[in-house]
């Protein structure tokens, strides 16, 4: 039987800063059926069959297969391409799937005519919509409708660890000390010479708010509350660290440390994946990220920001008087809509930590819904990380091929829960997470 078409995944399109999007009922993106993804075999390695293909299609590398690869339940060999005992199988079958994400995201990142926006795309980490400005250009240069509003206020310049580039703050010292909270283990240091290199942001106080100007942005936005602008700022700071690292691949997501390596959880807005984190860390885990969590290019392995985590207000009442009790002992910045939690080392991993993906869950946060940790497919897990993953910047066919590697070295599992207490006790059972529970 000839082996399988190749198939060409297209490049995708780099995604701008992601948008703010208002809470609006979510639309559903059409999903085709799942094409099932044989059990890979081991020790073979897996190959693309190669007849001839355009002269710009790129290649896909040898993917290595662990020996331990687990077999997931749901998983026959397609009746198109059976693959006998003992041979590999082409990642273009996995491809094929995926690929009909990948393909579809430069047609799902134009926003609809209609308000309600799919939150499975336009993904935010960011505070509230901020105000926009008519007629300003793209960059960090000056607004012309804002010039009036201006201060004239001292523009000081400050360089960030793990950044080359420097940023420009005019008029906002009483914004340093939330920086310095929030980045914990980031050096924020002020230049003493106006840099060579452009800034990458420009933060600036007017009569009205701070102002933001960056290379993510088309327009800037404008913020009154000083924790909101901050939360703004970090989103084109962590684009900076993605742009910096222009290999990696960066997951919205949250991931907490296992003895094995990190359980991620690769989830949309709102999903419950910082709430049920931070309650991981009260229990003993250590949290590598809330929202962001880079994969380093090299190693394929979570790199942690030390950024703080955030939580929205006011918190869920399921949250238990132990969890709450934990939160308002580590307060850090706040205002009305979010609050930060200051963490340390133990309950926080370093800047620049890595550890190995050793488990992927997806979580279902439902009321009245039965607590279930259950075996997903792997080729579902393939598609959501797919759209989890903002760092575009690589072809298409790379990212599959990464994110495959990452979904086939892991446990892939699908949480369904309604509290948190539900949640814990079974990542407990299942992975030994919480530490005190242990000893005895």
């Amino acid at each position: 039987m000839p082996g399988p078409r190749p198939v060409v995944v297209p490049e995708v399109v780099p995604e701008e800063a992601p948008a703010v999007v208002p809470e609006e009922v979510p639309v559903a993106v059409p999903e085709e059926a799942p094409v099932a993804v044989p059990v890979l075999p081991a020790p073979a390695a897996v190959r693309v069959a190669a007849p001839a293909r355009p002269p710009d299609h790129p290649v896909l590398p040898d993917h290595p297969v662990l020996p331990d690869h687990p077999v997931l339940p749901g998983h026959p060999v397609p009746p198109e391409q059976p693959a006998p005992p003992g041979q590999p199988v082409p990642l273009a079958l996995v491809a094929a799937e995926a690929g009909a994400v990948v393909g579809a995201l430069p047609a799902l990142r134009r926003r609809p005519e209609s308000k309600a926006v799919s939150e499975a795309v336009y993904e935010t980490f960011q505070p509230i919509k901020p105000k926009t400005i008519q007629g300003a250009h793209r960059g960090t240069g000056e607004s012309p409708r804002l010039k009036d509003a201006s201060l004239n206020l001292q523009r000081k310049y400050f360089s960030f660890s793990g950044l080359q580039s420097p940023a420009a703050f005019i008029g906002c010292d009483e914004l340093l000390p939330i920086f310095k909270a929030v980045l914990r283990d980031w050096s924020m240091a002020p230049m003493a010479k106006r840099p060579r290199a452009t800034p990458v942001i420009t933060l600036e106080k007017h009569r009205h708010g701070y102002e933001r100007r960056s290379h993510w942005l088309s327009k800037p936005s404008v913020f009154t509350d000083p924790v909101d602008t901050v939360c703004d700022c970090i989103v084109d700071l962590i684009h900076a660290y993605v742009a910096e690292h222009q290999k990696s691949l960066c997951l919205h997501g949250a991931a907490v440390e296992l003895g094995a390596g990190l359980m991620v959880f690769p989830n949309t807005y709102r999903a419950g994946k910082s709430i049920l984190s931070i309650k991981l860390v009260s229990l003993g885990a250590r949290l590598f990220s809330d929202d962001v969590l880079p994969i380093n290019h090299q190693r394929n392995t979570g790199t942690a920001l030390g950024i703080l985590p955030r939580l929205r207000l006011p918190l869920p009442d399921k949250a238990g008087h132990s969890l709450t009790a934990f939160i308002d002992h580590r307060t850090g910045p706040q205002n009305k809509r979010y609050r930060y939690i200051h963490l340390d080392e133990d309950e926080l991993a370093p800047l620049r930590s890595e550890a190995p993906v050793a488990a992927i869950t997806i979580l279902e946060r439902d009321p009245g819904t039965k607590p279930l940790l259950r075996p997903a497919k792997q080729s579902d897990v393939v598609k959501h990380m797919i759209l989890r993953n903002f760092a575009r910047q690589n072809p298409g066919i790379e990212i599959v091929d990464r994110i495959h590697g990452l979904a086939a070295r892991a446990e892939c599992y699908t949480l369904s829960y309604d509290t948190l207490d539900q949640a814990a006790e079974l990542l407990d059972d299942a992975f030994g997470i919480i530490p005190e529970r242990k000893v005895s």
